[in-house]
């Protein structure tokens, strides 16, 4: 729904949104992601949003991001849940290789595209000498067939070597790690066989005591630790809680991808005649009334999306630190966006009728993909809810 709005951003995606459109409809009916969907992003420099300035990156400013990635919403869901996947990567070792002192990450991020699995770091790896042994599970792998890397989370025993030790050694500590695709003890599996989303290539990936250099892993530092002050982010771009960011826009595609159901049915209800009475449908009040309260969900959510954006780019101008009550604010807006999105196609859907289940028209796509998406837990209340009640409550939290 941002017809009314420009930037030099949209400006510059709008021939890859007008190729994903013209491919969502197939990718959708195969399960099959076309990949010149991808290139048609990185000619339009999407990849290079989060990309550190000194790699040559735009480290793009939260408000116009938004507007890229509900447009991206809009044009085809599948293909924003990739590239939200791929994006949150760059974002995270671009920190890492400013700050944390990854030696690969550079490789990584001029090279191409790095995926992510499990959020939760897995047991079962370890370090050994100037090694790390990893093993683990990595589901719901989105985009894997494209990346070149796979960014995961692993739990090894005992304390970090890189960072000053505690007062109590920990029995474990998490640690990103950099798993090269292709090698033979990093296998896939065809998991994802879901009702929506599906072109994502959201599958599961094993990893069996795959040996890499130490330096292919680096300790997770959380976005809370890269506010000290002695910490050495050299932008404040990159001291925002770019993790619950990244979750929260989950809930801003989706808002692009009921916009875009509104809008195809806004003209279905307007110009098509119903076959019941020969009028188009949105002669009736009940019609009128059911999109009116999905344009309502879509347009108080995305307001609160541009609340947050607006005040993460004003931190960012004036090397302001956020409470904790902005990193809330941003996991309830991606929260109450997903939400606000399902009402919006019921709304739709009610207006529509048994006509919106057809298959030979795009609303059914809508429906499911967006009920599927819903379930990402980056905007699902069994985690973020928790997480805001433990801020609330904190006397109370587990």
């Amino acid at each position: 729904m941002t017809e009314t709005t420009t930037s030099p951003t949209l400006a510059r995606l709008a021939p890859a949104l007008e190729l994903l459109r013209a491919n969502t409809a197939e990718a959708d009916r195969t399960g099959i992601f076309p990949p010149e969907n991808m290139e048609a992003l990185r000619k339009a420099g999407a990849f290079e949003w989060s990309l550190a300035k000194r790699l040559g990156g735009q480290e793009l400013g939260a408000v116009e991001r938004m507007g890229a990635i509900e447009a991206l919403g809009a044009a085809d869901l599948a293909t924003i849940w990739i590239f939200a996947n791929y994006d949150s990567q760059t974002w995270d070792l671009s920190c890492r290789l400013l700050a944390d002192g990854f030696p690969e990450a550079e490789t990584v991020l001029r090279e191409g595209q790095a995926c992510s699995g499990t959020a939760a770091p897995l047991p079962g790896s370890f370090l050994e000498g100037e090694e790390i042994v990893v093993n683990g599970r990595f589901q719901f792998t989105t985009g894997w067939k494209m990346a070149r890397w796979l960014r995961g989370m692993v739990l090894v025993p005992g304390p970090s070597p890189e960072l000053p030790a505690p007062a109590e050694p920990p029995k474990f500590h998490a640690r990103v790690v950099m798993i090269p695709m292709g090698r033979p003890e990093v296998q896939p599996e065809e998991t994802w066989d879901a009702t929506g989303l599906r072109a994502t290539q959201t599958d599961t990936i094993e990893v069996k005591s795959l040996r890499l250099p130490r330096s292919y892993s680096a300790p997770f530092i959380t976005d809370m630790q890269r506010q000290d002050p002695a910490y050495p982010v050299p932008s404040p771009y990159y001291r925002e809680p770019g993790w619950t960011h990244a979750n929260a826009r989950v809930g801003l595609s989706l808002l692009g991808c009921a916009g875009e159901a509104f809008r195809l049915a806004r003209e279905y209800t307007s110009g098509t005649a119903a076959k019941f009475s020969g009028q188009p449908a949105a002669r009736f009040p009940g019609v009128r009334y059911a999109m009116t309260e999905a344009w309502v969900e879509i347009t108080t959510a995305l307001a609160a999306f541009h609340g947050i954006a607006a005040a993460s780019d004003a931190r960012v101008a004036t090397s302001a630190t956020w409470a904790p009550a902005d990193e809330m604010a941003a996991w309830a807006t991606g929260m109450h966006g997903a939400r606000a999105a399902l009402r919006a196609v019921d709304h739709i859907s009610m207006a529509l009728g048994a006509t919106g289940t057809q298959k030979a028209l795009p609303f059914e796509r809508h429906f499911r993909d967006i009920r599927s998406g819903a379930l990402h837990l980056g905007v699902h209340p069994s985690l973020v809810g928790d997480r805001i009640a433990a801020h609330l409550f904190p006397a109370f939290a587990r």
